[in-house]
């Protein structure tokens, strides 16, 4: 299998204003690597592995908690469990192709919530054009959700 992974360093002589210089430039080459065809899919597998155990562990963990909070819920409580969509690109139904091509859609920011009480269940979502998703954008979409 040949692959660029190495560079090369080469001098080259340039003149400038009468004089004489000498300029390094790194260029990619190409090196030849032997292997088994297991080794790469052997670290695709270990890094999934990695990554999604993480991935898994952190689905259980926020659940276990959300049903803990569920649980204790009192009458005058509540609890909002927020998340964004960020960046959701807005596209036409039929576009020209100079649309389709021309990276002119907007954007959107979509902020989610679910207000759970001991009653009810309430589903939000707002649309806002900011792609900001800082906290003071976040607050600003939860006031009036808050009021």
């Amino acid at each position: 299998m040949v692959v660029p992974v190495a560079h090369k360093k080469e001098n080259y002589e340039k003149e400038k204003d009468g004089k004489t210089e000498t300029i390094t430039v790194s260029k990619p080459i190409k090196q030849r690597c032997e292997d088994s065809a297991e080794h790469p899919l052997d670290d695709f597998e270990k890094e999934m592995k990695e990554k999604v155990c993480k991935h898994l562990f952190n689905i259980q963990h926020q659940y276990t908690q959300l049903q803990s909070l569920h649980r204790s819920l009192k009458e005058d409580g509540a609890i909002l469990h927020i998340d964004y969509a960020e960046n959701l690109q807005c596209k036409y139904s039929k576009e020209v192709q100079q649309v389709h091509f021309g990276a002119s859609h907007r954007q959107t920011t979509l902020h989610n919530a679910v207000l759970y009480t001991t009653e009810n269940t309430l589903t939000l979502c707002a649309l806002s054009s900011s792609m900001k998703h800082d906290p003071a954008a976040i607050w600003a979409e939860l006031e009036p959700v808050l009021q």
